[in-house]
Protein backbone atom coordinates (compact mmCIF):
# COMPACT_ATOMS: atom_id res chain seq x y z
CA UNK A 1 0.00 0.00 0.00
CA UNK A 2 2.29 3.11 1.16
CA UNK A 3 5.75 2.35 0.27
CA UNK A 4 8.68 4.67 -0.38
CA UNK A 5 7.95 4.96 -4.40
CA UNK A 6 4.98 7.21 -3.23
CA UNK A 7 6.24 10.14 -2.79
CA UNK A 8 10.28 10.15 -4.80
CA UNK A 9 11.58 12.99 -6.37
CA UNK A 10 11.22 10.40 -8.84
CA UNK A 11 7.74 11.12 -9.38
CA UNK A 12 7.32 14.90 -7.71
CA UNK A 13 8.24 18.40 -9.15
CA UNK A 14 8.85 21.24 -7.16
CA UNK A 15 8.07 24.53 -8.41
CA UNK A 16 5.83 27.51 -6.95
CA UNK A 17 2.40 27.47 -7.31
CA UNK A 18 -0.39 30.54 -7.30
CA UNK A 19 -2.33 30.25 -4.04
CA UNK A 20 -5.44 31.00 -5.73
CA UNK A 21 -5.11 27.34 -7.67
CA UNK A 22 -4.99 25.45 -4.33
CA UNK A 23 -7.51 23.55 -2.63
CA UNK A 24 -8.14 21.82 0.78
CA UNK A 25 -10.06 19.12 0.03
CA UNK A 26 -13.04 17.40 2.20
CA UNK A 27 -11.04 14.33 2.91
CA UNK A 28 -8.67 16.51 4.86
CA UNK A 29 -11.23 19.31 6.40
CA UNK A 30 -13.04 15.56 7.47
CA UNK A 31 -9.74 14.31 9.04
CA UNK A 32 -8.64 17.02 10.43
CA UNK A 33 -9.90 20.23 13.14
CA UNK A 34 -7.77 23.38 11.23
CA UNK A 35 -10.17 25.75 13.27
CA UNK A 36 -8.66 24.22 16.22
CA UNK A 37 -5.44 25.38 15.05
CA UNK A 38 -5.59 29.04 14.49
CA UNK A 39 -2.87 29.49 17.36
CA UNK A 40 -0.42 27.22 15.24
CA UNK A 41 -1.49 29.03 12.05
CA UNK A 42 -0.95 32.14 14.08
CA UNK A 43 2.87 31.44 15.19
CA UNK A 44 3.99 29.61 11.49
CA UNK A 45 2.68 32.59 10.06
CA UNK A 46 4.94 34.72 12.49
CA UNK A 47 7.66 31.80 11.48
CA UNK A 48 7.20 32.43 7.66
CA UNK A 49 7.16 36.57 8.12
CA UNK A 50 10.80 36.38 9.49
CA UNK A 51 12.31 33.35 7.79
CA UNK A 52 10.50 32.27 4.96
CA UNK A 53 9.03 28.80 3.87
CA UNK A 54 11.53 26.46 4.84
CA UNK A 55 9.77 23.46 3.79
CA UNK A 56 7.69 23.28 0.68
CA UNK A 57 4.07 21.83 0.44
CA UNK A 58 3.08 18.58 -1.18
CA UNK A 59 -0.08 18.82 -3.45
CA UNK A 60 -1.54 16.55 -6.38
CA UNK A 61 -2.17 18.11 -9.69
CA UNK A 62 -5.92 18.38 -10.75
CA UNK A 63 -7.64 19.47 -14.33
CA UNK A 64 -7.30 22.85 -15.32
CA UNK A 65 -4.21 23.66 -13.63
CA UNK A 66 -5.39 23.56 -9.82
CA UNK A 67 -3.33 21.41 -7.10
CA UNK A 68 -5.21 19.76 -4.29
CA UNK A 69 -2.93 19.88 -0.95
CA UNK A 70 -2.16 17.13 0.81
CA UNK A 71 0.25 17.77 3.42
CA UNK A 72 0.83 21.50 4.43
CA UNK A 73 -2.26 22.62 5.17
CA UNK A 74 -1.68 24.74 8.05
CA UNK A 75 1.37 26.53 5.81
CA UNK A 76 -1.27 27.22 3.08
CA UNK A 77 -3.23 29.27 5.90
CA UNK A 78 -0.60 30.94 7.47
CA UNK A 79 0.52 32.14 3.73
CA UNK A 80 -2.67 33.05 2.82
CA UNK A 81 -3.03 35.36 6.71
CA UNK A 82 -0.26 36.89 4.97
CA UNK A 83 -1.56 38.19 1.94
CA UNK A 84 1.06 36.31 0.31
CA UNK A 85 0.48 35.21 -3.76
CA UNK A 86 2.42 32.13 -4.06
CA UNK A 87 3.54 29.18 -2.25
CA UNK A 88 6.42 26.55 -2.97
CA UNK A 89 5.04 23.32 -3.66
CA UNK A 90 6.37 19.41 -4.35
CA UNK A 91 3.57 18.30 -6.95
CA UNK A 92 3.35 14.48 -7.11
CA UNK A 93 2.24 12.92 -10.46
CA UNK A 94 0.06 10.32 -8.46
CA UNK A 95 -3.59 8.78 -9.84
CA UNK A 96 -5.57 8.00 -7.02
CA UNK A 97 -7.57 4.41 -6.94
CA UNK A 98 -9.99 2.34 -5.04
CA UNK A 99 -7.39 1.06 -3.48
CA UNK A 100 -5.16 4.15 -3.24
CA UNK A 101 -7.13 6.92 -2.83
CA UNK A 102 -6.47 10.90 -1.63
CA UNK A 103 -7.30 10.12 1.79
CA UNK A 104 -5.11 7.43 1.99
CA UNK A 105 -2.59 9.88 0.89
CA UNK A 106 -3.28 12.68 3.06
CA UNK A 107 -3.14 10.25 5.95
CA UNK A 108 0.14 8.53 5.31
CA UNK A 109 1.90 12.19 4.69
CA UNK A 110 0.84 13.12 7.96
CA UNK A 111 1.20 10.17 9.63
CA UNK A 112 3.73 11.77 12.13
CA UNK A 113 1.77 14.66 13.01
CA UNK A 114 0.36 15.68 16.40
CA UNK A 115 -3.50 14.83 16.53
CA UNK A 116 -6.25 15.63 18.52
CA UNK A 117 -8.08 12.33 19.86
CA UNK A 118 -10.74 12.92 17.56
CA UNK A 119 -8.59 13.71 14.39
CA UNK A 120 -6.93 9.79 15.23
CA UNK A 121 -10.45 8.45 15.00
CA UNK A 122 -11.00 9.67 11.83
CA UNK A 123 -7.69 8.92 10.44
CA UNK A 124 -8.60 4.78 11.82
CA UNK A 125 -12.11 5.23 10.27
CA UNK A 126 -10.54 6.14 6.93
CA UNK A 127 -7.84 3.79 6.78
CA UNK A 128 -10.65 1.11 7.63
CA UNK A 129 -12.85 2.18 5.10
CA UNK A 130 -15.87 2.53 7.52
CA UNK A 131 -17.45 5.20 6.06
CA UNK A 132 -17.11 3.41 2.52
CA UNK A 133 -20.14 1.46 1.14
CA UNK A 134 -18.01 -1.30 -0.22
CA UNK A 135 -19.32 -4.32 -0.22
CA UNK A 136 -15.52 -6.11 0.70
CA UNK A 137 -12.97 -5.21 2.77
CA UNK A 138 -9.89 -3.23 0.49
CA UNK A 139 -7.17 -6.35 -0.39
CA UNK A 140 -4.85 -4.56 1.40
CA UNK A 141 -6.79 -4.75 5.00
CA UNK A 142 -3.87 -6.51 6.88
CA UNK A 143 -1.29 -3.47 5.21
CA UNK A 144 -3.73 -0.78 6.95
CA UNK A 145 -4.26 -3.04 9.83
CA UNK A 146 -0.50 -2.96 10.18
CA UNK A 147 -0.16 0.68 9.94
CA UNK A 148 -2.36 1.19 12.97
CA UNK A 149 -0.92 -1.32 14.82
CA UNK A 150 2.57 0.25 14.56
CA UNK A 151 1.36 4.22 14.87
CA UNK A 152 -0.47 3.46 17.95
CA UNK A 153 2.10 0.95 19.39
CA UNK A 154 1.25 -0.75 23.18
CA UNK A 155 -2.19 -2.53 22.64
CA UNK A 156 -3.43 -1.72 19.59
CA UNK A 157 -2.30 -5.10 18.27
CA UNK A 158 -4.12 -6.47 15.43
CA UNK A 159 -6.83 -7.84 17.45
CA UNK A 160 -7.52 -5.18 19.28
CA UNK A 161 -7.68 -3.28 15.55
CA UNK A 162 -10.57 -5.63 14.75
CA UNK A 163 -12.02 -4.69 17.92
CA UNK A 164 -11.83 -0.96 16.94
CA UNK A 165 -13.30 -1.74 13.60
CA UNK A 166 -16.23 -3.68 15.79
CA UNK A 167 -17.10 -0.44 17.62
CA UNK A 168 -17.02 2.03 14.62
CA UNK A 169 -19.34 -0.11 12.46
CA UNK A 170 -21.77 -0.41 15.85
CA UNK A 171 -21.55 3.27 16.64
CA UNK A 172 -22.10 3.93 12.51
CA UNK A 173 -25.37 2.25 12.91
CA UNK A 174 -26.11 2.97 16.57
CA UNK A 175 -25.44 6.83 17.04
CA UNK A 176 -25.74 7.57 20.84
CA UNK A 177 -23.68 9.83 23.19
CA UNK A 178 -21.45 7.23 25.02
CA UNK A 179 -18.49 8.24 22.67
CA UNK A 180 -17.44 4.76 22.97
CA UNK A 181 -14.40 5.18 20.68
CA UNK A 182 -13.61 8.39 21.29
CA UNK A 183 -12.95 7.23 25.12
CA UNK A 184 -10.84 3.73 23.85
CA UNK A 185 -8.74 6.30 21.35
CA UNK A 186 -8.15 8.63 24.57
CA UNK A 187 -7.06 5.63 26.81
CA UNK A 188 -10.35 6.38 29.11
CA UNK A 189 -11.77 2.93 28.56
CA UNK A 190 -10.14 -0.24 27.13
CA UNK A 191 -11.74 -2.31 24.54
CA UNK A 192 -12.98 -5.02 26.21
CA UNK A 193 -15.07 -2.45 28.53
CA UNK A 194 -16.39 -0.87 25.31
CA UNK A 195 -17.26 -4.26 23.82
CA UNK A 196 -18.88 -5.30 26.80
CA UNK A 197 -20.96 -2.13 26.74
CA UNK A 198 -22.11 -2.97 22.95
CA UNK A 199 -22.68 -6.43 24.28
CA UNK A 200 -25.03 -5.03 26.98
CA UNK A 201 -27.08 -2.94 24.41
CA UNK A 202 -27.85 -5.52 22.34
CA UNK A 203 -28.88 -7.90 24.73
CA UNK A 204 -32.77 -8.72 25.04
CA UNK A 205 -33.20 -7.19 28.38
CA UNK A 206 -30.87 -3.42 27.91
CA UNK A 207 -31.32 -1.07 25.30
CA UNK A 208 -30.46 2.72 25.19
CA UNK A 209 -33.77 3.53 26.32
CA UNK A 210 -33.10 1.70 29.13
CA UNK A 211 -29.74 3.64 29.62
CA UNK A 212 -30.95 7.17 29.43
CA UNK A 213 -32.84 6.88 32.53
CA UNK A 214 -30.60 4.24 34.46
CA UNK A 215 -26.98 5.24 33.51
CA UNK A 216 -26.05 2.12 34.13
CA UNK A 217 -23.36 1.82 32.04
CA UNK A 218 -22.56 5.42 32.19
CA UNK A 219 -21.66 4.40 35.38
CA UNK A 220 -19.61 1.16 34.13
CA UNK A 221 -17.52 3.52 31.84
CA UNK A 222 -16.96 5.97 34.47
CA UNK A 223 -15.07 2.97 36.83
CA UNK A 224 -17.90 2.68 39.19
CA UNK A 225 -19.54 -0.55 38.45
CA UNK A 226 -17.44 -3.11 37.06
CA UNK A 227 -19.81 -5.93 35.23
CA UNK A 228 -21.03 -8.23 37.44
CA UNK A 229 -22.45 -5.15 38.89
CA UNK A 230 -23.81 -3.56 35.85
CA UNK A 231 -25.65 -7.05 35.14
CA UNK A 232 -26.97 -6.85 39.17
CA UNK A 233 -28.03 -3.39 38.68
CA UNK A 234 -29.49 -4.22 35.27
CA UNK A 235 -31.45 -7.09 37.00
CA UNK A 236 -32.72 -4.34 39.65
CA UNK A 237 -34.02 -1.99 37.30
CA UNK A 238 -35.97 -4.06 35.09
CA UNK A 239 -37.57 -5.59 38.80
CA UNK A 240 -38.42 -2.27 39.18
CA UNK A 241 -39.36 -1.00 35.46
CA UNK A 242 -41.82 -3.90 35.68
CA UNK A 243 -43.78 -3.73 38.94
CA UNK A 244 -42.90 -0.14 39.39
CA UNK A 245 -40.67 2.36 40.84
CA UNK A 246 -42.47 3.58 44.08
CA UNK A 247 -44.73 1.46 46.45
CA UNK A 248 -47.26 3.45 48.45
CA UNK A 249 -47.96 0.20 51.32
CA UNK A 250 -50.02 2.40 54.12
CA UNK A 251 -51.11 -0.62 55.78
CA UNK A 252 -47.22 -1.88 56.24
CA UNK A 253 -45.94 1.97 56.75
CA UNK A 254 -48.41 4.21 57.91
CA UNK A 255 -49.48 5.28 61.29
CA UNK A 256 -51.35 8.14 62.98
CA UNK A 257 -48.85 10.19 62.46
CA UNK A 258 -46.19 9.04 59.69
CA UNK A 259 -46.84 7.77 55.82
CA UNK A 260 -43.78 5.79 54.49
CA UNK A 261 -43.10 5.55 51.01
CA UNK A 262 -40.68 3.26 49.68
CA UNK A 263 -38.72 3.47 45.96
CA UNK A 264 -37.89 6.69 44.12
CA UNK A 265 -39.06 10.00 45.28
CA UNK A 266 -38.69 11.10 41.53
CA UNK A 267 -41.78 8.93 40.65
CA UNK A 268 -43.94 8.83 44.21
CA UNK A 269 -47.35 9.66 43.89
CA UNK A 270 -49.02 10.81 46.87
CA UNK A 271 -52.20 9.67 48.52
CA UNK A 272 -55.43 11.46 47.49
CA UNK A 273 -56.05 14.18 49.46
CA UNK A 274 -52.85 14.58 50.71
CA UNK A 275 -51.81 18.63 51.80
CA UNK A 276 -48.60 19.49 52.58
CA UNK A 277 -47.41 22.76 55.14
CA UNK A 278 -43.74 21.76 54.43
CA UNK A 279 -41.13 20.09 52.41
CA UNK A 280 -38.14 19.79 54.81
CA UNK A 281 -35.13 17.76 53.56
CA UNK A 282 -31.52 17.17 53.50
CA UNK A 283 -30.53 16.36 49.90
CA UNK A 284 -27.96 13.72 49.04
CA UNK A 285 -24.33 16.28 48.01
CA UNK A 286 -23.18 15.81 44.70
CA UNK A 287 -21.01 13.46 43.80
CA UNK A 288 -20.39 12.48 47.43
CA UNK A 289 -21.49 9.54 49.21
CA UNK A 290 -23.08 6.13 47.24
CA UNK A 291 -25.93 5.38 49.49
CA UNK A 292 -26.73 1.96 48.06
CA UNK A 293 -26.89 0.68 44.29
CA UNK A 294 -29.43 1.53 43.13
CA UNK A 295 -28.89 3.46 39.59
CA UNK A 296 -31.74 5.59 40.14
CA UNK A 297 -29.71 7.29 43.47
CA UNK A 298 -29.88 11.10 43.26
CA UNK A 299 -26.28 12.52 43.63
CA UNK A 300 -24.52 10.74 40.96
CA UNK A 301 -26.13 12.18 37.49
CA UNK A 302 -23.80 13.41 34.86
CA UNK A 303 -23.07 16.89 35.53
CA UNK A 304 -24.57 19.35 37.77
CA UNK A 305 -27.14 21.08 36.18
CA UNK A 306 -28.72 17.02 35.93
CA UNK A 307 -28.30 16.93 39.50
CA UNK A 308 -30.23 20.58 40.04
CA UNK A 309 -32.83 19.24 37.60
CA UNK A 310 -33.83 15.97 39.37
CA UNK A 311 -33.74 17.35 42.76
CA UNK A 312 -35.96 20.48 41.46
CA UNK A 313 -38.51 17.82 39.41
CA UNK A 314 -38.37 16.16 42.99
CA UNK A 315 -39.32 19.15 45.06
CA UNK A 316 -42.32 20.32 42.75
CA UNK A 317 -43.81 16.88 42.67
CA UNK A 318 -44.48 17.98 46.51
CA UNK A 319 -44.98 21.38 45.49
CA UNK A 320 -47.68 20.15 43.71
CA UNK A 321 -49.84 18.70 46.71
CA UNK A 322 -48.75 21.74 48.85
CA UNK A 323 -51.10 24.43 50.73
CA UNK A 324 -50.79 27.72 49.54
CA UNK A 325 -49.35 28.87 52.62
CA UNK A 326 -46.28 26.14 52.77
CA UNK A 327 -42.67 26.61 52.49
CA UNK A 328 -39.69 24.26 51.22
CA UNK A 329 -36.46 24.18 53.24
CA UNK A 330 -33.18 22.53 51.75
CA UNK A 331 -30.26 21.87 53.66
CA UNK A 332 -27.24 21.33 51.42
CA UNK A 333 -23.64 21.83 50.75
CA UNK A 334 -21.21 22.90 48.09
CA UNK A 335 -19.37 20.03 45.92
CA UNK A 336 -15.73 20.13 44.23
CA UNK A 337 -14.05 18.71 41.61
CA UNK A 338 -10.69 19.38 40.95
CA UNK A 339 -10.29 22.05 43.35
CA UNK A 340 -13.55 24.00 41.65
CA UNK A 341 -16.56 24.78 42.86
CA UNK A 342 -19.41 23.51 41.18
CA UNK A 343 -21.89 25.72 42.22
CA UNK A 344 -24.89 23.88 43.17
CA UNK A 345 -26.11 26.16 45.70
CA UNK A 346 -26.87 29.00 43.42
CA UNK A 347 -27.75 26.52 40.10
CA UNK A 348 -30.89 25.35 42.95
CA UNK A 349 -31.88 28.09 44.02
CA UNK A 350 -32.00 29.43 39.99
CA UNK A 351 -33.78 26.27 39.07
CA UNK A 352 -36.31 26.46 41.60
CA UNK A 353 -36.78 30.29 41.10
CA UNK A 354 -37.58 29.24 37.25
CA UNK A 355 -40.19 26.59 38.65
CA UNK A 356 -42.15 29.69 40.52
CA UNK A 357 -40.96 29.32 44.06
CA UNK A 358 -40.09 32.33 45.79
CA UNK A 359 -36.94 32.55 47.43
CA UNK A 360 -37.35 33.57 51.00
CA UNK A 361 -33.81 33.34 52.89
CA UNK A 362 -30.53 31.21 53.13
CA UNK A 363 -29.92 30.27 57.11
CA UNK A 364 -26.40 29.13 57.57
CA UNK A 365 -25.55 26.43 59.38
CA UNK A 366 -22.25 26.73 61.46
CA UNK A 367 -20.19 23.76 62.61
CA UNK A 368 -17.82 24.00 65.10
CA UNK A 369 -16.18 20.54 64.65
CA UNK A 370 -15.73 20.71 61.01
CA UNK A 371 -13.25 18.37 59.27
CA UNK A 372 -10.52 20.31 58.11
CA UNK A 373 -9.33 20.30 54.64
CA UNK A 374 -6.44 18.32 53.40
CA UNK A 375 -3.32 20.76 52.73
CA UNK A 376 -3.41 19.14 49.06
CA UNK A 377 -7.04 21.62 49.14
CA UNK A 378 -6.41 24.96 48.27
CA UNK A 379 -9.10 26.47 50.28
CA UNK A 380 -10.36 27.50 53.51
CA UNK A 381 -11.36 25.31 55.81
CA UNK A 382 -15.47 24.60 55.10
CA UNK A 383 -17.57 25.84 58.50
CA UNK A 384 -20.93 25.76 57.44
CA UNK A 385 -23.44 24.62 55.40
CA UNK A 386 -26.92 26.19 53.56
CA UNK A 387 -30.34 25.84 54.53
CA UNK A 388 -32.48 27.33 51.78
CA UNK A 389 -36.03 28.81 51.97
CA UNK A 390 -38.61 29.04 49.22
CA UNK A 391 -42.19 29.41 49.56
CA UNK A 392 -45.07 28.60 47.13
CA UNK A 393 -46.86 32.22 47.54
CA UNK A 394 -46.05 35.36 49.72
CA UNK A 395 -48.95 34.15 51.98
CA UNK A 396 -46.28 31.46 53.64
CA UNK A 397 -46.77 30.25 57.05
CA UNK A 398 -44.20 32.04 59.86
CA UNK A 399 -44.31 31.95 63.82
CA UNK A 400 -41.39 34.17 64.57
CA UNK A 401 -39.92 32.78 67.75
CA UNK A 402 -39.93 35.76 70.58
CA UNK A 403 -37.97 35.36 73.37
CA UNK A 404 -38.20 38.15 75.53
CA UNK A 405 -35.49 38.22 77.69
CA UNK A 406 -32.59 36.43 75.86
CA UNK A 407 -30.17 36.54 78.74
CA UNK A 408 -32.41 34.27 80.23
CA UNK A 409 -32.47 30.18 79.88
CA UNK A 410 -35.77 28.83 79.14
CA UNK A 411 -34.77 25.89 81.17
CA UNK A 412 -37.51 24.60 83.08
CA UNK A 413 -37.44 22.24 86.50
CA UNK A 414 -39.71 19.71 86.86
CA UNK A 415 -42.15 19.83 89.87
CA UNK A 416 -45.82 20.59 90.99
CA UNK A 417 -48.16 23.53 91.09
CA UNK A 418 -47.03 25.74 94.43
CA UNK A 419 -49.55 25.70 96.96
CA UNK A 420 -51.70 28.87 97.21
CA UNK A 421 -50.58 29.44 93.27
CA UNK A 422 -52.68 29.84 90.45
CA UNK A 423 -50.57 28.97 87.46
CA UNK A 424 -49.96 25.73 86.27
CA UNK A 425 -47.19 23.83 86.79
CA UNK A 426 -45.65 20.92 84.22
CA UNK A 427 -43.45 18.12 84.66
CA UNK A 428 -41.49 19.24 81.37
CA UNK A 429 -39.68 16.69 79.59
CA UNK A 430 -36.23 16.31 79.20
CA UNK A 431 -36.20 16.01 75.71
CA UNK A 432 -38.40 19.36 75.53
CA UNK A 433 -36.15 21.02 78.32
CA UNK A 434 -32.96 20.52 75.43
CA UNK A 435 -34.44 22.48 72.92
CA UNK A 436 -35.69 25.47 74.84
CA UNK A 437 -32.22 25.71 75.85
CA UNK A 438 -30.83 24.98 72.58
CA UNK A 439 -33.56 27.50 70.95
CA UNK A 440 -32.58 30.47 73.87
CA UNK A 441 -29.10 30.49 72.46
CA UNK A 442 -29.74 30.35 69.00
CA UNK A 443 -32.44 32.38 67.48
CA UNK A 444 -30.74 35.54 67.23
CA UNK A 445 -29.96 35.33 63.92
CA UNK A 446 -29.97 33.06 60.89
CA UNK A 447 -26.85 31.46 61.87
CA UNK A 448 -27.49 27.88 63.33
CA UNK A 449 -24.56 26.67 65.61
CA UNK A 450 -24.67 22.97 66.36
CA UNK A 451 -21.60 20.81 67.42
CA UNK A 452 -22.04 17.64 65.01
CA UNK A 453 -20.24 14.66 66.65
CA UNK A 454 -22.95 16.15 69.59
CA UNK A 455 -25.60 16.36 68.02
CA UNK A 456 -25.52 13.71 65.24
CA UNK A 457 -28.46 11.21 64.36
CA UNK A 458 -25.94 8.75 64.34
CA UNK A 459 -25.64 8.78 67.93
CA UNK A 460 -29.05 7.07 68.74
CA UNK A 461 -28.24 3.75 67.19
CA UNK A 462 -28.19 4.56 63.36
CA UNK A 463 -24.68 4.61 62.82
CA UNK A 464 -24.99 0.79 60.79
CA UNK A 465 -27.27 1.49 58.97
CA UNK A 466 -26.93 5.71 57.43
CA UNK A 467 -23.98 7.49 56.09
CA UNK A 468 -24.94 11.29 55.66
CA UNK A 469 -27.21 12.18 58.65
CA UNK A 470 -27.72 15.44 59.94
CA UNK A 471 -28.17 16.52 63.48
CA UNK A 472 -31.27 16.12 65.13
CA UNK A 473 -31.89 19.70 66.43
CA UNK A 474 -31.29 21.39 62.76
CA UNK A 475 -34.73 20.94 61.62
CA UNK A 476 -36.16 22.29 64.92
CA UNK A 477 -36.24 25.67 64.49
CA UNK A 478 -37.17 25.54 61.00
CA UNK A 479 -40.22 23.34 62.35
CA UNK A 480 -41.65 25.19 64.76
CA UNK A 481 -41.82 28.60 62.91
CA UNK A 482 -42.56 27.80 59.47
CA UNK A 483 -45.28 24.93 59.90
CA UNK A 484 -48.36 25.09 62.23
CA UNK A 485 -49.23 22.66 65.28
CA UNK A 486 -50.81 19.50 63.18
CA UNK A 487 -49.54 20.36 59.36
CA UNK A 488 -47.87 17.93 57.63
CA UNK A 489 -44.27 17.81 56.68
CA UNK A 490 -42.72 16.02 54.04
CA UNK A 491 -39.00 14.82 53.75
CA UNK A 492 -38.08 13.12 50.01
CA UNK A 493 -34.73 12.11 50.59
CA UNK A 494 -35.35 10.39 54.53
CA UNK A 495 -31.57 9.36 55.72
CA UNK A 496 -32.14 8.37 59.34
CA UNK A 497 -35.17 10.31 59.68
CA UNK A 498 -34.56 13.02 61.55
CA UNK A 499 -37.13 15.72 60.13
CA UNK A 500 -39.50 12.75 60.65
CA UNK A 501 -38.61 12.26 63.93
CA UNK A 502 -38.33 16.19 65.25
CA UNK A 503 -41.58 16.94 63.33
CA UNK A 504 -43.48 14.06 65.10
CA UNK A 505 -41.94 15.04 68.43
CA UNK A 506 -43.49 18.90 68.13
CA UNK A 507 -46.64 17.56 67.39
CA UNK A 508 -46.76 17.50 63.18
CA UNK A 509 -47.25 14.84 61.02
CA UNK A 510 -44.74 13.11 58.69
CA UNK A 511 -44.37 11.43 55.10
CA UNK A 512 -40.99 10.07 55.00
CA UNK A 513 -39.99 8.94 51.44
CA UNK A 514 -36.80 6.02 51.25
CA UNK A 515 -35.30 4.69 48.55
CA UNK A 516 -33.81 1.55 49.53
CA UNK A 517 -35.89 -0.94 51.68
CA UNK A 518 -33.09 -1.96 53.98
CA UNK A 519 -33.33 1.18 55.63
CA UNK A 520 -37.48 1.72 56.07
CA UNK A 521 -37.09 -0.72 59.63
CA UNK A 522 -34.39 1.94 61.01
CA UNK A 523 -36.70 4.79 59.69
CA UNK A 524 -39.67 3.03 61.69
CA UNK A 525 -37.95 2.57 64.73
CA UNK A 526 -36.86 6.87 64.73
CA UNK A 527 -40.35 7.68 64.15
CA UNK A 528 -41.44 5.64 66.72
CA UNK A 529 -39.14 7.12 69.12
CA UNK A 530 -40.96 10.39 67.94
CA UNK A 531 -43.79 9.21 68.80
CA UNK A 532 -42.37 8.20 72.28
CA UNK A 533 -40.92 11.65 72.99
CA UNK A 534 -44.00 13.66 72.08
CA UNK A 535 -45.77 15.28 75.42
CA UNK A 536 -48.58 17.46 74.35
CA UNK A 537 -48.50 19.52 77.39
CA UNK A 538 -44.61 19.94 77.52
CA UNK A 539 -44.93 21.02 73.72
CA UNK A 540 -47.33 23.29 74.70
CA UNK A 541 -45.60 25.12 77.76
CA UNK A 542 -42.43 25.21 74.87
CA UNK A 543 -44.49 27.72 72.73
CA UNK A 544 -45.90 29.38 75.13
CA UNK A 545 -42.08 30.30 76.09
CA UNK A 546 -41.09 30.94 72.91
CA UNK A 547 -44.23 33.57 71.82
CA UNK A 548 -45.39 30.66 69.86
CA UNK A 549 -48.94 30.03 68.35
CA UNK A 550 -50.62 26.93 70.56
CA UNK A 551 -53.59 24.88 69.35
CA UNK A 552 -55.17 23.10 72.17
CA UNK A 553 -57.37 21.26 69.67
CA UNK A 554 -54.57 19.33 68.24
CA UNK A 555 -55.27 15.60 69.48
CA UNK A 556 -52.47 13.91 71.40
CA UNK A 557 -50.61 11.40 69.63
CA UNK A 558 -52.49 7.98 69.73
CA UNK A 559 -50.61 5.29 71.45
Amino acid sequence: MFSKSNITAADSICQTISLKNLIVSNESKNLYDYDSKKDFIKSLSQSISEIGQPDPILVAKLPDNKFVIINGVLRFYASKSLNLKTINAIVCDKEFTEDFTLMDYIIHTNIQKEKTNQEKKNEIIGLLRINNHLENSPRDKEKRISIISNLYGRGWKRSNVLNFEKILLWEKQNPNSLDLSKKVISGELSFNKALFCINTLESDDYDFNKEVESKILEGHINGKFNSDKVRNLITTYNTKKDNGFTTIDLAKYCTNNYQITQGDSLKIEFPKGTQLDAIITSIPYYNQIHYGDDPNEIGWEKSPQEFVKNVADVIMRGVDVMKDSGIVAINLNESYSKGICLGIVPLLIAELKSRGLLYIENIIWEKDDNKPNPDKVSRFQPAYEYILIFAKTTNYYFDKIKIKDQSKSLKVTAGCSEQGSDEKSYHIRNNYIQLSNFLGKIMKENILKINIRNERSQEVGSESNFFGSFPTLLPVPIILTYTPIGGKIWDPYSGTATTGRCAIMLGRKTIISELYEKNIPKIIEMLEKGESEYDKESLMYLNQKLGLISDENYLPIAA
